[in-house]
């Protein structure tokens, strides 16, 4: 009797602590930094997405003349500071869970600075 106590007792704990995990919502931040390539140093440019309240930052750490160009979720964002490493923060709304890439590139104008690129997957 005492050994079936336990068994329900443990299935009773395990199914209480897998509806505690699906009830959680999922949160998967993410960081691209823009790569090396030529005369461009790597981490000129950097986005950091926070999925608590889907806060994107945009910095651009080197005054090299072009801008930092991030996308997330099909949307476009750009920062420029001719002054050296500031950011800006953008405050955006997606749907909870949704999977999203994040992308960052250097910009010199329309001109992108393809071998700056990179990207990665976050969760909204």
């Amino acid at each position: 009797m005492a050994k079936r106590k336990r068994t329900v007792i443990g299935v009773l704990a395990s199914s209480a602590l897998l509806a505690l995990t699906f009830a959680s919502p999922a949160h998967a931040d993410g960081t691209v930094r823009t790569l090396k390539w030529g005369e461009y140093k790597a981490g000129a440019g950097r986005a950091i997405f926070k999925s608590n309240g889907d806060r994107l930052t945009v910095i651009d750490y080197v005054d090299d003349g072009r801008s930092v160009s991030v996308s997330l979720g099909g949307k476009d964002f750009s920062y420029y500071d001719p002054d050296g490493p500031s950011g800006r923060e953008f405050n955006l709304d997606f749907p909870e869970g949704k999977k999203l890439t994040l992308g960052i590139c250097l910009k010199h104008g329309d001109h992108y600075e393809d071998g700056t690129c990179t990207r990665t997957t976050v969760r909204a």
